[in-house]
């Protein structure tokens, strides 16, 4: 399915290049800007499959490959196989299978947009597919958010396997493969992201050769902004997943003498001005810290603490201190 499809639409392929459509004598009716329209359009669904195939790329040749797929841990004869863990293996490839499945059914839809316009009109001429761009961001975009939340995930991951060799081998082997177009492995890995951020940026590029308020602006606009929707959310998880993995560090380094006291850090929604505002040295001193120290406020949906200090101890450089902090949490805004 995804080799025929792909195959009519070839990479950094223009419309009028197009097989049929400078036989049908269609560049002859168009004028300029009407060209433009048709190129900006084509250049959705031709991309579209180059995104496609590249996400094939990802799956078979290295989450498939043996030494990352889980299935060849199910046989105690292949455990030496593998180079990374289960845990590791997820972490490093998300969601990309129901990303390479959506793109699949967005390209499909495209397609049969244009085969049903082909049929109809006789004309090798792009449709409207602002529609099907629409629906899927509102109903089918939601894999690419989830992908982009997690890269924090998977980029700790990638960096700590970097550093062992017979990961770094088994990637430069991969990587070889005449299908890989000598791409990097991380490359293949950001693919979701640069694409869901691609696609309001082709959409424009159409919205902008259109005639205002006319039915194709008014269709693509509303696709524009469904999409960049989308990308918003992308970019709100992936500051909230470093929110929270900032949060967790601060977690772990504070150490509650009372632990009736203590508040679950990793539970808040937001990270905003934080800090330790005072300390106890050895001789049982209160000494405050300059106001140019790190500062730590922290926010969640309950106003647990207001304005209150919390005597804690805190790990600092080789050693233990006693320290009060200041932790301000306020109401967030449904």
């Amino acid at each position: 399915m995804i080799t025929e499809i792909t195959a009519c639409y070839q990479p950094r392929g223009l419309w009028y290049q197009k097989p049929g459509v400078a036989e049908s004598g269609v560049l002859l009716q168009l004028s300029d800007d009407e060209r433009k329209i048709q190129e900006a359009v084509y250049e959705i669904i031709c991309s579209e499959a180059t995104h496609l195939r590249s996400l094939s790329v990802l799956i078979n040749v290295f989450k498939n490959a043996q030494e990352f797929s889980s299935a060849s841990r199910h046989n105690p004869s292949d455990v030496s196989v593998a180079v990374v863990s289960q845990q590791e293996e997820r972490n490093l490839f998300l969601n990309v299978v129901d990303v390479r499945n959506t793109s699949l059914a967005l390209l499909k839809d495209l397609h049969e947009r244009y085969e049903q316009h082909h049929a109809e009109t006789g004309l090798p001429t792009m449709p409207d597919f602002s529609g099907i761009l629409e629906y899927f961001a509102v109903n089918q975009a939601k894999v690419y958010v989830k992908y982009c939340s997690d890269q924090l995930f998977q980029e700790k991951t990638l960096s700590g396997l970097k550093e062992r060799k017979r990961f770094q081998e088994v990637i430069r082997r991969l990587e070889t493969q005449k299908i890989c177009e000598q791409l990097p492995f991380p490359s293949y890995l950001m693919l979701p992201m640069q694409r869901i951020t691609r696609l309001p940026l082709l959409i424009g590029a159409v919205m902008k050769r259109c005639e205002p308020n006319s039915p194709e602006y008014i269709g693509y606009n509303a696709a524009f902004v469904a999409m960049n929707k989308v990308v918003r959310e992308c970019d709100e998880g992936a500051k909230r997943a470093n929110c929270i993995e900032e949060l967790c560090r601060i977690d772990a380094l504070l150490l509650w003498p009372d632990t009736s006291l203590k508040v679950h850090v990793c539970a808040m929604r937001q990270l905003g001005s934080v800090c330790v505002k005072s300390y106890l040295d050895e001789n049982g001193n209160k000494n405050w810290t300059d106001s140019n120290d790190p500062f730590y406020a922290l926010s969640g949906p309950n106003p647990l603490l207001t304005n209150t200090d919390r005597q804690s101890k805190a790990n600092c450089g080789s050693g233990q201190f006693r320290v009060f902090i200041s932790f301000t949490v306020r109401h967030e805004r449904q």
